[in-house]
């Protein structure tokens, strides 16, 4: 059966002198294996949509539970992560936590909508402490593991959320337990969570 899916490349492992599988996170069946063959060939028209952290419109061949690659056509290349080893670490990582938490053969919209915009902020050299804390906890949210409403930082008092001794000068006594001098990092996370 032949599909047609948008996905991210989240790993590829060499095997052959022209091919390569590739793991694929899509929307509609989370992450897939496909097994691209000719990509590594110089004139392979998908060599680009098979590269790493490419997002792409992908054509599969579908037997059972294997893919195999058929066309690809890019939309999206995140190479800009190359010039910067930190950033490229950290989407590694986030890579490296999609492979081990999204659940093939089930949408993973949220995931995917998740991984391409934590990408584009590394991408675009957003504080990488803010981004990782910022997907890990949306990664955690997406998967059911959210806090629930009663239990969430705001019922807790400063001393366990920010490990700090809190003294009147840092409190607003009209707001409760609210930071009136938040240090930049929190304010940027806040600003992460707002846009996702």
């Amino acid at each position: 059966m032949l599909i047609t899916v948008d996905g991210l490349v989240t790993a590829r492992r060499e095997f052959g002198d022209t091919s390569c599988y590739i793991d694929i996170l899509t929307k509609e069946y989370g992450v897939i294996e496909v097994v691209a063959k000719g990509v590594k060939k110089l004139n392979s028209p998908n060599s680009a949509a098979c590269a790493l952290f490419a997002y792409a419109t992908f054509c599969l061949n579908k037997k059972g539970l294997n893919y195999s690659l058929n066309s690809a056509k890019i939309k999206h290349s995140f190479h800009e992560l190359a010039n910067d080893i930190k950033a490229l670490a950290l989407a590694a990582y986030f890579a490296e936590l999609i492979k081990f938490t999204a659940t093939p053969e089930q949408s993973s919209e949220d995931i995917l909508r998740l991984m391409l915009i934590g990408l584009y902020e590394l991408c675009r050299g957003g504080d990488l402490l803010t981004v990782k804390a910022v997907f890990e906890v949306r990664l955690a949210k997406e998967l059911g593991f959210a806090p629930r409403e009663d239990t969430t930082y705001l019922n807790l008092p400063l001393e366990k959320i920010f490990k700090v001794p809190v003294n009147d000068e840092f409190i607003n006594s009209a707001e409760g337990y609210l930071l009136e001098q938040l240090d930049v990092t929190t304010f940027k996370t806040l600003e992460y969570f707002n846009k996702l």
